[in-house]
């Protein structure tokens, strides 16, 4: 079997991000132990001082296994407690840049919009209308990469990352979006490290599609409308307060957690997985199983219905969590 070293710290990352909170809830490790993992942080400087030491050679990888075995230590600690903030940790040290580059336009009756970002602060906002509007403050020397028509959006974090998780060896960035509610949007967010706030209330999409790496977001889609969300979350926490609307979505979780809140008059529907390291609560918010399947009381004539299917590998899924979804 062949390893692939440009993986293989992913792997270890992912392994004990999901590894140390099963371990937690299995009674295996305490809880208060668990959480102090981010005194470990020197370590992030031991393994890259090897990797520096040692460039070739068997033990070329040993500085990467290092750093990643304490990222995924740390990040596990802080599932573990319920404090997740993945994506500082995964953006690294350094300061802000301090160019600002501005971009607006307009959209026609239908767009495409897509957002890849990198490590830092995404918001992303609705308003009136059909023009958009960018915000993004990075280094000079790191522009966004944007392309613009009345059908299509596209913007980018600019430069490469130059360590094996996004953020480690760039600043942070901060971006504000701004969208606009006339046009119906086929939206497409991909984030590398970081937090994301995206405000998308009152907006109309056809598909929401959005992967998630090592980030924590904040999903409000309150009066949207909407077809189709797809979700993929890869170490995390991600809410999303959802609309009393018809639509439904495929979403997944990989070491990481997803709380949802949905309105009472909401019909729900919703598929799980057979998984030992999937965790979900719906039986807490009224809805009955059968099989892997969940279903409100109302669903058969609720006159908006949401149906789902919510996969989970060593990550969760709770519905109308006590402390809300913003």
């Amino acid at each position: 079997m062949r390893i692939d070293r440009g993986l293989l710290g992913w792997g270890i990352v992912f392994i004990l991000l999901g590894a140390v909170p099963l371990a937690v809830q299995a009674g295996l490790v305490d809880r208060d132990l668990a959480v102090q993992a981010w005194r470990l942080w020197p370590l992030l400087l031991v393994g890259a001082g090897i990797g520096l030491i040692v460039r070739e050679g068997p033990l070329a990888v040993a500085g990467g296994l290092v750093v990643a075995a304490t990222v995924g230590l740390m990040g596990g600690g802080l599932l573990a407690g319920g404090s997740v903030d993945i994506g500082s940790i995964a953006c690294g040290g350094g300061s802000s840049g301090g160019q600002a580059f501005d971009r607006g336009g307009t959209l026609g009756d239908r767009a495409s919009v897509s957002l890849e970002f990198r490590c830092g602060d995404l918001t992303v906002n609705t308003a009136e209308g059909s023009g958009w509007t960018s915000h993004v403050l990075t280094d000079a020397d790191r522009p966004p990469e944007i392309e613009a028509a009345s059908d299509r959006l596209s913007i980018s974090s600019g430069g490469n990352s130059t360590f094996f998780l996004p953020g480690f060896g760039s600043g942070p960035e901060h971006w504000t979006i701004a969208l606009p509610r006339t046009p119906q949007v086929d939206l497409d967010v991909t984030m590398n490290a970081g937090k994301g706030t995206l405000n998308l209330g009152g907006g109309r999409f056809g598909s929401i599609d959005s992967t998630v790496n090592a980030g924590s977001v904040r999903v409000d889609l309150s009066e949207a409308t909407l077809q189709d969300i797809g979700i993929t979350l890869n170490a995390g926490d991600l809410r999303l307060v959802l609309p009393a609307a018809s639509f439904q979505g495929s979403w997944t979780v990989n070491a990481g957690s997803v709380r949802f809140c949905v309105p009472s008059s909401v019909g729900l529907r919703l598929q799980t997985n057979d998984n030992i390291t999937a965790s979900f609560d719906y039986g807490r918010s009224g809805l009955t199983r059968d099989g892997s399947t969940w279903t409100s009381p109302n669903f058969a004539t609720a006159q908006t219905k949401i149906e789902l299917t919510t996969t989970a590998n060593a990550g969760s899924f709770s519905l109308n969590p006590a402390d809300g979804c913003r």
